[in-house]
């Protein structure tokens, strides 16, 4: 479930960022109320000065808070909906508006299509088509589709906006240095199923309860590069 705490753990908030951002500051609390879907519901968000966010999601039809967002029960195809635009809020404040905690993550990779064991085997960093804001310094986890159906690689962004030619066009490219690699049988797609995390089907923020935990999973040996 989502979890503003777990979150924002590591996050530095930059005050003037913030103001930007739309954030209004009222005796040191900087608050924001941003509509999402359609303007059917609004994130309330608020972060302190030592840098602590408080969430809650408004269902503006009844201007109260929508409480299935928080109900592990609730977990039908609009609920989780609204859940992954909420968390793409989040994200995106965080790697906006955060000093130098990374942002983290996913992307879908086809085994059948190309060999990222082989491509790291042969180069020590790898180009990737870039999408969203993406920093130097981000971490990008690749989940392979079946056979795997699993995230087997942690990877970490060092370039950033690298063009490069693919066909007649020109794409825009981030470099991916390879962190570690995981055993297929750890983060499944049934642990990603048990955080509330759908089908990957393209590049997507790392939602808070799946990146708390990989950091559970991992804590004993991966394989490390």
């Amino acid at each position: 479930m989502i979890s503003e705490g777990d979150l924002f753990k590591n996050f530095i908030p930059d005050f003037e960022r913030l103001k930007q951002y739309g954030f209004i500051e009222k005796n040191g609390v900087f608050r924001l109320e941003k509509p999402f879907m359609n303007g059917d519901f609004k994130a309330v968000l608020t972060v302190s000065e030592t840098g602590q966010v408080q969430g809650r999601v408004v269902d503006t039809q009844f201007n109260d808070e929508y409480l299935p967002l928080r109900t592990q029960e609730q977990n039908g195809a609009f609920v989780n909906e609204v859940r992954t635009a909420y968390e793409t809020i989040l994200q995106d404040i965080y790697q906006q508006c955060h000093k130098t905690a990374r942002f983290e993550w996913m992307v879908p990779a086809n085994p059948k299509i190309f060999d990222i064991d082989e491509g790291f085997r042969q180069n020590p960093e790898l180009d990737w088509k870039q999408t969203g804001h993406v920093h130097v310094g981000d971490l990008v986890y690749i989940y392979m589709a079946a056979p795997f159906s699993a995230i087997l690689y942690q990877c970490e962004v060092t370039k950033t906006n690298v063009p490069l030619k693919d066909k007649d066009s020109i794409i825009n490219c981030m470099m991916l240095k390879l962190l570690q690699k995981y055993d297929p049988r750890l983060i499944t797609r049934q642990i990603m199923k048990e955080c509330g995390v759908g089908p990957v089907r393209g590049f997507r923020g790392m939602p808070s309860e799946l990146s708390v935990r990989i950091r559970q999973l991992t804590a004993g040996d991966p394989q490390r590069f």
